[in-house]
Order: C-alpha cells, then structure tokens, then sequence
C-alpha cells in the first residue's frame, strides 16, 4: 500500500481522494471515493498528458489484528484513460 501510495503521488499531481462512504462490518472493510488529480508523471508507459482527471473506485479491505491481509478494488481504469486523452471514444 505505501508503495502504491508513493508511485501515484509521483504518478498524479494534486492527488486527491473524497471518500463518499465507508462501512465496516466484521474483518471487512468497504470505501466508495472518487480519485482526482493531474497527469504529471508516466503511468504505465504513458508520458505525462498534463489532464486533469477524477476515477470512482471501490475498495474492499479484509482486516486482521488490525491489519489489511486482502484488498480488492474496482476501478474505472478505462474511464480514466478516456479523460487522459490516451483512448478516443
């Protein structure tokens, strides 16, 4: 996680992440958010678009002993290179 957390941050400028809702119900935790930032780094092979972009994700967080053992999330990944500029519609 802190590498991913590095990576984005050297990845996307003015990074920023608005969680809409969070629910925890036994070992598992659950975030709706929307990411929003610009394009000021390679991401994946692609130069920088200098784009401004916003992404809905969802997380999926299994705890235990208060630590994260599993994470899934869902992304709007072509979405995000829609605004990008890298895919026309």
């Amino acid at each position: 996680m802190i590498a991913t957390s590095r990576w984005l941050c050297g990845t996307f400028s003015d990074l920023r992440f608005d969680h809409h809702e969070v629910v925890a119900e036994d070992e598992r935790v659950v975030i709706e958010l929307t990411m929003t930032g610009t394009h000021t780094g390679a991401f994946h092979g692609i130069p920088p678009t200098h784009q401004r972009f916003q992404q809905r994700q969802f997380h999926l967080f299994r705890m235990r002993a208060r630590q994260i053992v599993e994470h899934l999330a869902l992304r709007d990944d072509l979405g995000l290179l829609h605004q990008l500029g890298v895919l026309k519609q």
